[in-house]
This record gives C-alpha cells, sequence and structure tokens, in this order.
C-alpha cells in the first residue's frame, strides 16, 4: 500500500551538520520519499539466523584447487619438455617463475578455504551480527555488530540506505551503504557486503558460497533498517531481489533473457560463418559477461515488477497495531 508522499522529515536522531542551511536547502530540492506501509507481518522486526551453504563452497574450492594444481603441474614440467625454453632467455625464465609463484599461491589459499570454511549472521529485533567460523564466538576479533539504535539518516543526502555496484577502480565489491552512529561519536558510513560475508579472500579461500535463506536475512535487514525511517534508494531492493511494496522476490524477465541470449547465439553463428574459429573467443567471451550479468542483478533490474515502478526515495509506515484495536472498542464503548 502506497501513500502521497508528505513534508516530514524522515528521522531526527541525525545531528545536523554545520552548514545546516546548505544542507537543508538541498534536501529541498531531492523530491519527496515514497511512503509504502510495510505489510502486517513486517510490523515487528524478524529474527534469523543465515545457513550458509557449506557443501557449495566445499565442491568449489576443491574443483579450484584442483585446477590450479594442473596448472602448477604444468607450468613446473614445462622447461622439460621443451629444450628451447632455457634458450629463451632471462626474461622469459623470471616470467615463468613469478607465473609460477601466482599459481603456487593460489593453490594454498583454496587449500585454506577447504580447511576453514563457514560464516555466520544472525538478525534479531536489536540489530545484526556476523563473522567467520561456523559458529558465532565471543571471542571472535572478526566479530562485527550493528544495532537498530545506533542507524541514522544523514539529511545531506537524498537516500540513507543505498547500493553501490562492484567498482573496478576501487576495487571494491557490492555492498550496501548507510550511516552509523556510536555513543559520542559523529555519523559515519558503514559498508555491508552485498555477499553478507565479511573476510579476506586473498588469505582465507572461499569461506562462502552463499547462504541458502539469504532472502530472508536480507528481508530482516532492511526491515530492521525501514523501522528506523530511513530512506531507500530503489537499487537497494532491487539488489536484493526484494519488491519494495510485498516485499517478496521480484520476477525474473526469464523470457526477455531467453530471447536475448538467442539472439546473441544467432549473432555468434553468423560471425562464426564470417570469420571463422577467430570470432569464437569474443562470443564466448559476449555470453559469458552477458550470463553472469544476467545470474546476479540483471534478472531483478529487468524484473517485471519493477517495470514501471517511479523512481526515487522510498521511506515505510508503520501501522499502530494498537490503535487498530483499540478502535472498535471505543466505537462499541460509545455506543452502550
Amino acid at each position: 500500500m502506497t501513500t502521497p508522499p508528505d513534508d516530514s522529515p524522515s528521522s531526527d536522531v541525525y545531528n545536523a551538520p554545520a552548514n545546516a542551511p546548505a544542507a537543508q536547502a538541498n534536501q529541498n530540492r531531492e523530491p519527496n520519499p515514497r511512503i509504502v506501509t510495510l505489510p502486517a507481518h513486517l510490523r515487528e522486526i524478524p529474527s534469523c539466523n543465515g545457513i550458509p551453504d557449506l557443501f557449495t563452497t566445499y565442491c568449489l574450492n576443491i574443483g579450484l584447487m584442483l585446477l590450479f594444481s594442473v596448472a602448477f603441474a604444468g607450468m613446473l614440467c614445462l622447461p622439460f619438455y621443451d629444450p628451447s625454453f632455457f634458450r629463451a632467455g632471462i626474461i622469459m625464465a623470471v616470467l615463468w617463475l613469478i607465473l609460477l609463484g601466482l599459481v603456487a599461491w593460489m593453490v594454498v589459499i583454496f587449500i585454506r578455504g577447504i580447511r576453514r570454511p563457514g560464516v555466520w549472521f544472525q538478525v534479531d529485533p536489536v540489530g545484526f551480527r556476523y563473522g567467520n567460523g561456523k559458529s558465532p564466538d565471543p571471542a571472535q576479533p572478526t566479530e562485527k555488530r550493528i544495532e537498530w539504535s545506533e542507524v541514522v539518516a544523514n539529511h545531506s543526502l537524498s537516500c540513507d540506505v543505498t547500493y553501490n555496484a562492484p567498482s573496478k577502480v576501487t576495487m571494491s565489491a557490492a555492498n550496501f551503504e548507510f550511516w552509523r552512529r556510536v555513543v559520542r561519536k559523529p555519523a559515519e558510513r558503514y559498508v555491508l557486503p552485498k555477499s553478507l560475508t565479511d573476510y579476506d579472500s586473498e588469505k582465507d579461500g572461499i569461506r562462502c558460497v552463499r547462504f541458502k535463506n539469504r532472502h530472508a536475512l536480507m528481508v530482516a535487514i532492511l526491515c530492521g533498517l525501514a523501522h528506523q525511517g530511513l530512506r531507500f534508494d530503489l537499487d537497494t531492493f532491487i539488489a536484493s531481489g526484494i519488491h519494495p511494496e510485498t516485499w517478496q522476490r521480484l520476477k525474473s524477465p526469464w523470457r526477455s533473457a531467453a530471447v536475448y541470449f538467442f539472439v546473441v547465439s544467432l549473432l555468434g553463428l553468423f560471425a562464426f560463418r564470417l570469420w571463422g574459429r577467430s570470432s569464437l573467443p569474443f562470443s564466448f567471451a559476449i555470453l559469458s559477461v552477458s550470463f553472469v550479468c544476467y545470474c546476479t542483478e540483471g534478472k531483478y533490474y529487468f524484473s517485471p515488477d519493477l517495470k514501471k515502478y517511479p523512481k526515487g526515495p522510498i521511506m515505510f509506515r508503520i501501522d499502530n497495531v494498537e490503535a487498530v484495536n483499540k478502535a472498535p472498542a471505543s466505537t462499541s464503548e460509545g455506543r452502550s
């Protein structure tokens, strides 16, 4: 259920900066948020425990370890099967040693991933916390905890909760961003990885590919943020695969995707007839990139559920259940 937007501020918990007039002027230029009523089952913040997919994580780590192990063995035996390799010069020998070291390091990383898999994530009405390992450990230094009371609004921005796509420039993965203020400290930006896992893959390998109940986790996290009166960017729900009105899974445009992949395949066959085998790497690269984009976020960006959904910030209103329950009682008392 959607109601027309009003001019009321989203939250009063954020301390206005020194340049409050400029921030207020900037806020006035931004469009008013779209007010959406939370569904009845989300009037209270749900509790949820993440279920990591350890089987897929084991299989992926083992498969990549075997792949790089075969590559390491092949590169190690290359100079002995090709005598001309030693006559290629010192530059080729240095490059061979560098590549050999990189492949060996990748093998070590995935062995670590096999030995130390598992992450955990918990959401409750107080907040959420997550860390590495198969179960929560209070002594774990990598545990991170966020309480809902610490999450605040930032009136100098058009949205308080945003989504950032992965960037090759900053070498950052896809993440959700909101603002947090601890006691006696100014508000600071907090980044939550889209994968809901926080570990260094270059040191720990792949600890967890995904959570089996990621949809339930994202609903609980976004519901907790919505209860704080924050303004959401629509991309936050698109990246989460959640409809902002019903909070159900977004429908994927599989028909449009099937037509797109069919057309790309026909173009690949046409290129193969024109240029032969030289076109195969480019056709395969285009298909691979398109398939990866569709499996990650593309299927949600072109979802039919959001085809005509208006852009702009979104705020959520929580119906007062007590007032609704007391209304009929007061009416019956007046009649008596």
